[in-house]
């Protein structure tokens, strides 16, 4: 069973930007699901994305894999991170057979990784969820993701409860806090899934660790004051 991290120790990680989180138990014995952030992507900048989301629902409104196909054609570039998170994500798919619902960068990643067939497979068999912006959205939050998450996991037919979360290191100790309000105990079951930055993302604050940790700050400083932590 996985342990439950103590409040001094939940806060000590929450304060330390430079640091990330020791896991708290086994990715695939304490886990019913798991729920996967994007870090940063080299395409479509935030502004742009309300029309691209736009496009997607006119041209492909029942379809995900055509979506991720056709963003795939258009030369989206997920970034290194991205890769790497996608990575972790087809092995906790194929090791451990759960779902997993992923932000769509993530997807993208996923199919140009390992091709249409097998994002294909895993998908018709519902053990991979994407999660995209709703139209109007300028951006996808990690609580936005969290949430769309939720809502999925929370369903009758699921009823996925011990979610294991995979993120940036550096991002995850923010992602467990968000996490943890809804959900009693996610796991952390990696010690490392990356820590790599990519210079060409359009998303400023994951090109460098000196961006990241001064966005970083802020979004923690602001999650505490709005009393979402």
């Amino acid at each position: 069973m996985a342990k439950m991290y103590s409040g001094a120790k939940l806060w000590m990680y929450y304060a330390n930007i430079f640091g990330t989180m020791p896991p708290n138990g086994s990715a695939h014995l304490d886990s019913d699901s798991a729920i996967a952030l994007a870090f940063g992507r080299n395409s479509i900048p935030d502004h742009d994305l309300p029309s691209v989301k736009k496009i997607l629902d006119r041209q492909f409104p029942k379809s995900h894999l055509e979506m991720i196909k056709y963003l795939d054609a258009q030369g989206f570039d997920p970034g290194e991170p991205n890769y790497h998170i996608a990575q972790t994500i087809l092995f906790y798919i194929e090791t451990g057979h759960k779902p997993v619902a992923a932000q769509w960068e993530l997807c993208i990643a996923l199919f140009q990784m390992y091709g249409n067939h097998r994002l294909a497979s895993v998908m018709n068999e519902n053990r991979l969820v994407c999660l995209w912006p709703r139209t109007g959205m300028d951006r996808h939050s990690s609580l936005d993701v969290l949430n769309d998450a939720h809502a999925i996991f929370s369903k009758p037919s699921r009823q996925c409860s011990h979610p294991l979360l995979i993120a940036h290191d550096l991002h995850m100790p923010r992602v467990y806090m968000l996490a943890k309000r809804k959900w009693i105990n996610p796991i952390v079951g990696f010690k490392n899934i990356t820590r790599s930055f990519d210079p060409k993302s359009v998303q400023k604050m994951t090109t460098s660790p000196a961006r990241w940790y001064w966005y970083e700050f802020r979004a923690r400083a602001h999650h505490l004051i709005h009393g979402l932590v």
